[in-house]
């Protein structure tokens, strides 16, 4: 068997649109990246800084990046993709990634306009190849909730579900 030599490099940032590394803690927060074709991957962590750099054979790939973060205290999380289909590797090359975050926040109420704590609220984005996002976060003594996330121009859905044991409320879907 012989083995081809790695003659390129692909290396870059992943970061928010507004230029900052996401915060990654390696145990419930993480920023990987993975590249394969024809059956051969590798995969790795993103460094703090939003720094990646893996060593390869030049060819045609499929690039993925996946942040995920989960807070187990709350039962919380975060997840969203970014992939590019085709991405081509001739020699060493940057690949230098800002992927268009936001900030989706709001207030749970009831129908008197009083604030519901420990709402759950749960979406999802699958609606194109190149980005995906989801999360379930819940809201806060003062019915608020904030979540960071991909700018997604459709929703495949958007839930809010009533604290456990609240029968005045009913779950309902945009």
């Amino acid at each position: 068997i012989t083995f081809p030599s790695v003659s390129a490099s692909l290396s870059g940032t992943i970061l928010k649109s507004d230029g900052t590394a996401f915060a990654v803690d390696g145990l419930y927060t993480n920023l990987q990246i993975s590249i394969n074709a024809d059956n051969i991957s590798t995969q790795q962590n993103v460094g703090a800084d939003g720094s990646y750099s893996v060593s390869l054979s030049p060819g045609t790939y499929h690039f993925n990046a996946e942040y995920s973060s989960w807070q187990p205290s709350t039962q919380e999380s975060v997840n969203f993709e970014y992939n590019i289909e085709d991405f081509v590797v001739t020699g060493d090359t940057t690949n230098n990634i800002s992927l268009p975050t936001i900030t989706l926040s709001g207030t749970v109420t009831d129908p008197s306009g009083q604030p519901v704590s420990a709402a759950r609220i749960e979406f999802n984005s699958d609606c194109c190849p190149e980005y995906r996002t989801s999360a379930n976060v819940k809201t806060d003594a003062n019915g608020a909730y904030s979540v960071k996330m991909l700018a997604i121009d459709e929703w495949s859905y958007f839930s809010v579900y009533p604290p456990e044991g609240n029968t005045d409320l009913i779950a309902f879907a945009l």
